[in-house]
């Protein structure tokens, strides 16, 4: 077998979808399968085959173990708790307030060590701070995939807030620098370029407008509104760049990659399809560093494998589902397609690709577009291959002018690139605009 990893990917996938959308019976069966296809399989390729059969036993003990989570959160439903902990995320939805909070100590033991989103009319805390409250614990019973895969097991109401602590530990960091750039982008750019630009940039989509983000799922164009390869992939590349100019060796250069690619996940705070475009990125760049060949599709299945296994409801969260999807279109079927492009004219065959980058994404994003969103958009190509190299010049000029920002006189220097970065964002938006009103 020589890529035991696809093999692994497709069983973890398999297995976490039957038990995210159709219940522990669906997985049990989905286990049973996948571990008798692993066995067949050693019988052919002895012992290379032996990883997905470790694998598959691996995803069945981390998913039984998130159920038996599940059901002892349940047995308090619609009691009173103290609840200390960390906000980890904070959300705003007309007049309340939702935190998302990691439990370290309650009355019920059922709830430590898991996430709750709890709701308030008040807001009293910021991500990173440690808040201590009293609270009316219910099951999650809408949005139950969305939640689970973001490891959210139950939700509730605050009915007291004792105490706030200001944080100071990494998610207290983090949120600080989102807020300093965030401020940064508001400060020199038009709120609506901001906006998107912040999205781009740190994942941060709470400033855009409800009518925008309808223009971005009719329009197409979601997978570019989620942090996820092509971002990375955007940002890789003109680190490279860089570095490739001022004369790095392999070694510096490839360590300095993975640097900057683990301080971008964490800025956008981990998120699914952060996290599966990172580890894929960087498997791909260790191999360049310890001279081993990359393979893209091994890279992502590789990606797939740890993240199911550490969170085996993952595949609830659509952002992750559109990362896996358009990067596995990209990956098989984009070169597919690019081999049969003939075309002698530079420009005509750039623009080919293009087109041919934004069909294969289409492709395979379509069957999560119909589950989640209820309809395929075709004119998703033409916005894609409208919107392609401004989101480029978006993401690049404003991560220099971020980054211009803390030099010396870079209040001034930053100036330019941000002006660039509103420019292509504004287009961005237009183009977004139209084409969802289509």
């Amino acid at each position: 077998m020589k890529r035991p990893i696809v093999l692994c990917a497709v069983c973890c996938s398999v297995m976490s979808v039957c038990g995210t959308f159709f219940g522990i019976n669906a997985f049990l069966i989905a286990a049973v399968l996948c571990f008798i296809s692993g066995i067949a399989c050693m019988f052919k390729f002895r012992e290379t085959a032996i990883v997905p059969v470790l694998v598959v036993l691996l995803t069945v003990n981390m998913l039984l173990n998130t159920n038996v989570k599940i059901k002892n959160v349940a047995a308090v439903n619609a009691q009173d708790s103290y609840i200390n902990g960390i906000v980890t995320d904070v959300d705003f939805y007309g007049s309340n307030v939702y935190y998302t909070i990691n439990v370290k100590e309650s009355e019920k033991p059922e709830l430590q060590g898991i996430k709750v989103c709890l709701s308030s009319s008040a807001s009293a805390a910021d991500i990173g701070d440690t808040i201590s409250c009293n609270a009316v614990i219910y099951n999650v019973t809408d949005r139950r995939t969305q939640y689970y895969s973001n490891g959210v097991f139950a939700v509730g109401r605050i009915t007291e807030t004792n105490a706030v602590t200001s944080g100071k530990g990494i998610t207290k960091t983090v949120y600080n620098v989102q807020k300093a750039i965030t401020d940064k982008l508001f400060s020199n750019m038009s709120p609506q370029s901001a906006a998107t630009v912040n999205a781009l940039l740190c994942g941060n989509r709470e400033y855009q407008t409800k009518e925008f983000s309808q223009a971005v799922r009719k329009s197409g164009v979601s997978h570019v509104m989620v942090v996820s390869g092509m971002h990375m992939s955007i940002l890789c590349g003109g680190v490279y760049f860089l570095l490739e100019k001022i004369k790095t060796g392999r070694n510096l250069r490839s360590i300095i990659m993975l640097l900057v690619i683990a301080a971008f996940m964490t800025l956008c705070g981990f998120t699914p399809s952060v996290i599966r475009a990172g580890i894929t990125y960087l498997i791909m760049i260790s191999g360049n560093l310890l001279l081993r060949r990359s393979d893209g599709l091994a890279s992502l299945c590789c990606a797939v494998t740890l993240i199911t296994l550490v969170n085996p409801l993952i595949t609830g969260n659509v952002g992750y589902l559109l990362s896996v999807s358009a990067t596995f279109g990209l990956i098989v079927l984009y070169p597919l397609l690019e081999a049969r492009v003939k075309i002698r004219n530079k420009f005509v065959r750039e623009f080919t690709k293009t087109v041919l980058t934004a069909f294969s994404a289409l492709v395979t994003t379509a069957l999560i577009s119909l589950i989640f969103f209820g309809s395929i958009t075709p004119i998703a190509i033409v916005t894609n291959v409208c919107i392609s190299y401004a989101v480029t010049g978006a993401l690049i000029f404003a991560a220099v002018g971020t980054a211009m920002y803390f030099l010396p006189f870079g209040e001034f220097l930053c100036k330019i690139p941000y002006t660039i970065a509103d420019i292509a964002a504004k287009y961005c938006n237009a183009v977004i605009n139209f084409f969802g009103s289509v």
